[in-house]
């Protein structure tokens, strides 16, 4: 990189294609870097919006079979979904929180290099 920006500024006829270069390289990093940090965010939203979009599903099927149900299993499900969505919830928060620092801990304890 360091090489393509020296020529970039030779001021001769190939300058400007390393400019380009240059541009469409630095482009190429921050779109790979873009999609490495959303990973995580996206994955849990999908995970939620998904739970949430089962539920509904699984709501609407009832209603249209004719179902009925007793105030006593329709607080049942409510517990279940309300479990769901709080396992859905550590599960990401652990996950985005805790898990690249165990790791690191784990690497340290055992002697591998971490970097920092």
């Amino acid at each position: 990189m360091k090489y393509l920006m020296e020529i970039a500024r030779a001021g001769k006829w190939y300058s400007f294609l390393a400019g380009i270069t240059v541009y469409l390289i630095s482009l190429g990093f921050s779109a790979v870097d873009m999609l490495k940090h959303s990973a995580r965010p996206v994955l849990t939203y999908y995970t939620m919006g998904l739970a949430t979009y089962i539920t509904v599903i699984a709501y609407d099927i009832a209603s249209r079979a004719g179902v009925t149900i007793t105030a006593a299993q329709a607080f049942e499900i409510v517990l279940l979904a309300t479990h769901t969505v709080l396992y859905l919830a550590v599960t990401s928060f652990a996950w985005w929180f805790c898990d690249r620092q165990v790791s690191k801990f784990i690497a340290k304890k055992i002697g591998w290099s971490v970097d920092e």
